[in-house]
């Protein structure tokens, strides 16, 4: 008998557990995220400067009023030999979120992909046909080429927003001093 109460107590605390759920994955895991602010600048005017960066770069692929996504983002993964001098690596190519808010926005980075670059038979660097996406369990054994990936995307996210925030400005000055 009380073997069955015990049986029933367990399985009501596993029914009330199973109704509570897994946890939610967010709609766009980021790899990298980036707030930058814009002190004295309302959304509207920072959603035309991110809708004119990402024109610029020719990349912007969906569009509504209070998120932007840019599609397929493309960045070269360079390698240093000695100095300055670079060995291109590799591709990277990702996906950009940008969510615009009153004085800030914040650029993330999700679901980059690599693929490396080798010589052909003529001896130029052409893409592998392997792609395989940027994570820590994909790149355990090739530590390196992980950080690489990832410090060169954390650059280009930050260069994008000074740009982006550089060219509001930019055109507020131009507005203010133009006749």
């Amino acid at each position: 008998m009380s073997v069955l109460i015990h049986i029933l107590i367990l399985n009501n605390l596993l029914l009330s557990v199973e109704m509570l759920g897994t946890p939610v994955k967010p709609e766009f895991p980021a790899f990298y995220e980036k707030i930058v602010p814009c002190i004295g600048h309302g959304r509207e005017a920072i959603y035309q400067g991110v809708v004119e960066y990402f024109d610029e770069q020719g990349s912007s692929k969906d569009v509504d009023s209070i998120t932007l996504l840019i599609s397929n983002a493309k960045l070269r993964i360079y390698s240093r030999i000695l100095g300055e001098v670079k060995k291109p690596v590799g591709e990277a190519t990702f996906q950009i979120r940008v969510d615009v808010k009153d004085e800030k926005f914040r650029l993330i980075i999700y679901d980059p992909w690599f693929r490396a670059f080798v010589r052909d038979r003529y001896g130029k660097l052409v893409s592998d046909d392997k792609a395989e996406q940027v994570t820590d369990e994909n790149f355990k054994h090739r530590v390196s080429l992980f950080k690489k990936i990832e410090t060169q995307l954390q650059a280009y996210i930050n260069d994008s927003g000074q740009k982006i925030r550089e060219g509001m400005v930019e055109d507020e000055l131009y507005n203010i001093t133009n006749w």
